[in-house]
């Protein structure tokens, strides 16, 4: 199953999901999947009190490379991820999440 397919799925899923750590699961899974619509899945959570600091940190953890199990994992990057910055630095309450969604965004 591609990347993609995946963020399908756990769409899906999220849109069944009744419980807030039933998305809270899918939200480490898509953290799994670094393509673009892992991003867009999480951004549409950022207006959600109970999840915003959870897609937050999803996002930012998409937004920059990362080492996990002795793989370099890339960066998402692109509009969607630009966006995505933009408003946790807009719409999240959190100094810290905001510093460091100022800090990926492209100059």
């Amino acid at each position: 199953m591609t990347p993609d397919q995946k963020v399908a799925r756990l769409e899906q899923a999220l849109q069944v999901a009744q419980r807030s750590d039933e998305r809270r699961q899918a939200f480490g899974a898509l953290r799994d999947c670094r393509v673009e619509g892992s991003v867009r899945v999480l951004a549409g959570y950022l207006d959600q009190a109970e999840l915003v600091s959870e897609a937050a940190e999803a996002i930012l953890d998409l937004a920059q490379p990362q080492k996990r199990n002795n793989r370099d994992l890339q960066a998402v990057k692109g509009d969607v991820v630009v966006t995505a910055l933009k408003a946790i630095v807009e719409k999240v309450a959190d100094d810290g999440l905001k510093a460091r969604a100022r800090g990926l965004m492209p100059r």
